[in-house]
């Protein structure tokens, strides 16, 4: 696969984390980004949510589903899970998806 070109494998997949409340008091919300970043470092998707938690709630379960993947070529491949502190995110999770890419090209 040339390096220009993307692909997309038709895959359904559900990324969950689990988040644990540090002042279960009262109800929290935070902003999540989730990142697909490539084997060069390249971002190629990104994703943002609000996790909202009620009264009382110690644990939040996110679910997150994802169509389809796309790729640049194979290799190791992260979702970055970042939370919002302030202005900016930081990253509170990795989660490495590895993609072997063997194919053969058929003579015309």
């Amino acid at each position: 696969m040339p390096k220009s070109e993307k692909l997309v494998i038709p895959v359904n997949l559900q990324l969950i984390s689990l988040w644990t409340i540090d002042d279960f008091s009262k109800e929290n919300s935070s902003d999540i980004k989730i990142e697909l970043i490539d084997p060069t470092g390249k971002v190629l998707n990104e994703f943002l949510n609000t996790l909202k938690s009620k009264k009382k709630e110690k644990r939040l379960r996110s679910i997150t589903n994802i169509q389809g993947i796309q790729i640049t070529e194979g290799g190791r491949y992260y979702y970055r899970i970042s939370q919002k502190k302030g202005n900016k995110f930081e990253t509170v999770s990795e989660t490495p998806l590895d993609i072997n890419l063997l194919y053969k090209k058929i003579k015309n």
